[in-house]
């Protein structure tokens, strides 16, 4: 199994992007995985700050 970690993107709008190269039963059965990290829009970020601060 192999990883490889890349940020994407401009300035601080960087995102992180991992791959995995993983074998099955041998070199001829590879499997590719690609993975990216998923920011929340700013309206929910806002949204779930207040909810907090109301249950306190």
């Amino acid at each position: 199994m192999h990883f490889a970690r890349e940020v994407v993107g401009v300035g601080s709008v960087g995102t992180r992007v991992w791959i995995v190269l993983m074998r099955g039963r041998g070199d001829s059965d590879p499997l590719l995985l690609q993975g990216c990290q998923r920011h929340l829009p700013r309206l929910a970020q806002t949204t779930r700050a207040r909810r907090r601060r109301a249950r306190h």
